[in-house]
């Protein structure tokens, strides 16, 4: 009983060192940006790598052009360029926070 005792109360010390870990990442990842860019860089948009996007910038050229269908198709290429950027960013910090508390390596295991 005092093996299964401290057992729980290892995993449960565990538990709250890895919720402490992944609060002070999430608080960090708000201060890293990435930028999307298309169009050879016509438009691009800067984000925080926990997802805010914290600006956009369009070429005076291609704002003045008055093509706005091509602008949207810019506008959501450097968008989602952002996004995969800033994912990968958090998904590898989270992963490091992960095994920094467990030692395991979260993208080694499997489903």
């Amino acid at each position: 009983m005092a093996d299964e005792n401290n057992a729980f109360q290892d995993l449960l010390g565990k538990a709250m060192q890895f919720q402490e870990r992944i609060k002070a990442v999430e608080a960090q990842l708000k201060n890293v940006t990435v930028t999307g860019e298309a169009g050879g860089g016509l438009v691009k948009v800067t984000m925080s790598a926990s997802g805010d996007c914290r600006r956009v910038e369009i070429e005076d050229g291609l704002y003045n052009s008055g093509d706005k269908a091509f602008m949207e198709d810019l506008l959501a290429a450097a968008v989602n360029q952002a996004l995969r950027e800033s994912k990968k960013i958090s998904d590898e910090a989270m992963s490091k926070a992960a095994m920094d508390v467990t030692g395991i390596d979260p993208t080694k295991m499997t489903e």
